[in-house]
């Protein structure tokens, strides 16, 4: 099985994954909460590279992560940006850190279903 596994592409397997994970979970949930967090210890001074940021979404009240992704300090939005991109969002309210609030982000919620 892990052989088999081991050849999958990730990204294909996590979509299909968080695919089947919205349609069982957002129906049974009303809001969908987006958090920024910095990975502590990620920074490294010697190589004067960005602590990684680590995007998440997760079904509020449920506490289920429905998808995340990992990029550099300075590309939070774009990390959001991808992840909004990938849900399903009808009649979702959602919330999100206001560091994380850019307009690119609100049309796309707005764009995917998200409430007005």
């Amino acid at each position: 099985m892990w052989e088999a596994l081991a050849r999958l592409s990730t990204s294909a397997l996590e979509a299909i994954f968080v695919e089947w994970l919205q349609s069982a979970v957002l129906t049974e949930t009303e809001a969908t909460a987006i958090d920024g967090k910095h990975l502590r210890g990620s920074k490294r001074r010697e190589s004067k590279l960005p602590a990684l940021q680590v995007v998440t979404v997760a079904a509020q009240g449920l506490g289920i992560v429905l998808a995340q992704s990992a990029g550099a300090e300075t590309d939070s939005i774009g990390a959001t940006l991808k992840l909004v991109q990938r849900l399903s969002l009808a009649g979702q309210v959602v919330t999100m850190d206001a560091g994380l609030l850019h307009q690119d982000v609100t049309t796309t919620i707005l764009e995917k279903g998200g409430p007005i």
